[in-house]
């Protein structure tokens, strides 16, 4: 499995107009269908905000990979969200973010969870990654820079995990269903 397996077309959001972060995380929640894979999409929301107020989810050069466990994920879910003007999400860098990839989990897939926001992060600190991203003229520009994530992201044990079913979701082009 590769990271661009876990951002859905349906996910991608070009244009957060919201410019405070907890404003922009609402924002994104509201405006994406979860169906399938948040329970309550509120209380999913106030979980992930709950959690960002413990300390701002902004790693610096202008992204933020907001994240929690929640019991309201069916399974794991990433959003990927984009903002011209940049918002105010606390950073400890002080920039502005620009591209937030939001992430939600239950808790019985951390070990694949922590796998993913790690590949995230190192996508994401890949400078023309970023670039292009901010400069993809559409949702489907943006999945094939995130498809250029090649990192295979599961270790043997995940893969034995995965293989016998232990996670009941399905992964888009791999075949890996519960």
């Amino acid at each position: 499995m590769q990271l661009g397996q876990f951002l859905d077309k349906k996910h991608v959001i070009l244009d957060i107009q919201k410019l405070e972060r907890f404003d922009c995380l609402e924002e994104i929640l509201e405006r994406v269908a979860t169906d399938g894979y948040l329970r309550n999409k509120m209380k999913a929301l106030d979980e992930l905000l709950e959690r960002e107020q413990l300390a701002s989810t902004a790693i610096g050069g202008g992204m933020a990979i907001p994240h929690v466990f929640t019991d309201e994920a069916r399974r794991p879910l990433m959003i990927m969200a984009r903002s011209k003007e940049g918002v105010a999400f606390e950073s400890l860098d002080g920039k502005p973010v620009h591209v937030i990839f939001v992430a939600m989990a239950p808790r019985k897939d951390k070990d694949l969870f922590i796998n993913i926001l790690y590949h995230l992060v190192r996508f994401l600190k890949v400078k023309e990654n970023f670039q292009d991203i901010m400069e993809a003229k559409d949702v489907d520009g943006v999945l094939k820079v995130v498809a250029r994530a090649k990192d295979n992201l599961l270790s043997e044990k995940l893969k034995r995990l995965v293989k016998d079913e232990v996670h009941p979701y399905r992964v888009p082009g791999t075949g890996v269903s519960g």
